[in-house]
């Protein structure tokens, strides 16, 4: 097949015409037709019409037409109808030396089979005739009409899965607090809250009873549906415990973890499964100012003054264990002007930076004290550019939920 692999290095008509005329004069008739006999490509020669001269054996084990079936026919005659004046016009192209060396399209077999065909031609101007060679790609083509297919159907899947998640992050943030509302108890307040997907596992919740307030952010296992239906689930169950007159904290989180945990149905379940949340959970007595809290891994910061206050959590998620011990409840005497944050470990593990490392609780704490002197609203929107210059570059890692109050 010399002349396949010389026709592969040649870049245009003007060159394939000139090397056309050293190849073929040196083929003498016995080298031409043993060429043609045992060549494993489909071999076919037609007049500038399109009429067939000559095809090699290949050609007829491929098509299944003998070289006598076809002196009579033209190569249009067993091409797909909806594609033969392409081809007659691409012949056309190719004798006048404007059309491309290389074309596919489907052919009918003897049998009525569908054959893709990738063609590869020169002309002998002299001669006027064309010399075509084939090669069956209809596995390919049959392939690609598959990825095809698959990659429409995987499209149709995602689009209505991104609606479908959609609607329910409508339906999340619907039992969702508004943020602002938080300033009817707290009037200097803010809410950073940032899904790392459409529906995310961080939550916020709040309210008011008597003369007590209650803040958590929780962190629910995992991140997208999983943990949005867990949040789902640990919104409502606050929402039952607080109305049920339990207002300690630590109590607050016990029943929690008693709830959760039936729910998962880990009781029943010979699997080890690490399913839970991690929280943070504290009130305000508006009378005394004293603050209390309980936290399930997640710790609670004050900043008083430029120093900041931290208050450990119990190493322990809700909905992990029952045999665990009891949270512990902390007490705090707050003062006037300080500066409560509670929050989920997503923004210290976002990664980015020069070095792509995460941002570590270190650099999270450095970053509260140097913006606790500032309004909560420019506290918030502070945050927010941080993280997002942070991570510039790089994919969010996890959802992110920051509250802050002033006193």
């Amino acid at each position: 097949m010399i002349y396949i692999e010389t026709m592969e290095k040649v870049g245009s008509v003007k060159q394939q015409r000139e090397l056309n005329r050293k190849i073929i004069p040196k083929l003498g008739n016995k080298d031409f037709e043993r060429f043609f006999e045992f060549s494993p490509d489909v071999l076919c020669i037609t007049d500038f019409n399109g009429r067939v001269q000559r095809i090699n054996s290949s050609f007829e084990r491929l098509f299944g037409y003998t070289e006598k079936e076809l002196l009579t026919k033209s190569f249009t005659d067993f091409v797909l109808q909806d594609e033969q004046q392409i081809i007659l016009n691409e012949l056309s192209l190719i004798t006048n030396g404007k059309g491309s060396t290389n074309f596919e399209n489907r052919c009918f077999s003897k049998t009525g089979n569908v054959i893709w065909v990738s063609w590869r031609t020169f002309i002998i101007p002299e001669e006027k005739l064309i010399y075509a060679i084939g090669r069956d790609i209809t596995i390919k083509k049959d392939d690609e009409y598959l990825l095809q297919h698959q990659t429409e159907c995987l499209k149709e899947m995602i689009s209505d899965k991104i609606e479908g998640l959609q609607y329910a992050r409508l339906l999340q943030e619907a039992l969702f607090h508004d943020p602002q509302t938080l300033n009817q108890i707290f009037p200097e307040a803010f809410i950073f809250h940032s899904s790392k997907d459409i529906i995310g596992g961080d939550f916020y919740w709040f309210t008011k009873s008597e003369n007590k307030a209650f803040v958590t952010c929780a962190d629910c296992t995992g991140h997208g549906v999983p943990g949005a239906m867990l949040s789902v689930l640990g919104i409502n169950k606050l929402h039952e415990i607080i109305n049920s007159h339990e207002f300690q904290p630590s109590r607050i989180l016990d029943k929690l973890n008693t709830i959760i945990y039936k729910a998962l149905g880990k009781k029943n379940s010979p699997k080890i499964m690490r399913d839970g949340m991690d929280a943070a959970f504290y009130s305000i007595d508006f009378e005394t100012n004293i603050l209390e809290y309980a936290g399930a891994n997640n710790p609670l910061y004050i900043l008083r003054a430029g120093d900041l206050i931290e208050l450990s959590a119990d190493k322990q998620s809700i909905g992990d264990d029952l045999n665990l011990a009891p949270f512990t409840n902390q007490s705090f005497q707050l003062e006037s002007g300080d500066v409560i944050y509670v929050f989920s470990d997503g923004y210290a593990d976002q990664f980015g930076g020069e070095k792509g490392k995460k941002f570590t609780k270190k650099q999270f704490k450095n970053l509260l004290i140097s913006v606790s002197h500032k309004s909560m609203e420019d506290q918030k929107r502070h945050l927010q550019e941080m993280i997002e210059e942070w991570m510039f570059g790089h994919e969010q890692t996890d959802d992110i939920c920051v509250i802050g109050v002033k006193i």
